[in-house]
């Protein structure tokens, strides 16, 4: 995966293998995975909530739509009718995680594969917090 020296440093925390290859990533597509995993819905993602699974889903999509693929944070904010710094704040919100936790950084990379199908909650904690 080449990365353009334009990018913010932080952005080769996660590899893009299966499922979705560079360039590919099909945002209605990944908002729908996401939301399987998470067990919301699309139009819970793109609401005001700040619900800790909804805010949560969301911030890893506007990751995964910033970091790989050549979406800008503005469009991806205008697609959650939020202001592109809430965009920027996701993305190094996730990208801090991924740096900090190893299974953080493999959840993110087993979304991305297309391997992960459901989440069970209480399970999500414990990629957050070792």
């Amino acid at each position: 995966m080449s990365v353009s020296p334009y990018t913010w440093p932080g952005m080769r925390g996660v590899q893009v293998i299966g499922k979705y290859g560079e360039d590919t990533i099909d945002p209605e597509s990944l908002i729908a995975d996401v939301c399987s995993v998470f067990d919301v819905t699309a139009d819970q993602i793109k609401s005001p909530s700040r619900a800790g699974n909804i805010c949560e889903a969301r911030h890893i999509i506007m990751y995964l739509l910033t970091a790989h693929s050549k979406m800008k944070c503005v469009s991806v904010a205008k697609m959650f009718n939020r202001d592109h710094t809430s965009v920027i704040y996701a993305r190094e919100r996730i990208q801090g995680f991924i740096n900090m936790y190893p299974k953080y950084k493999k959840f993110v990379n087993d979304i991305l594969s297309g391997s992960l199908t459901a989440l069970i909650v209480q399970d999500f904690t414990i990629y957050k917090r070792l």
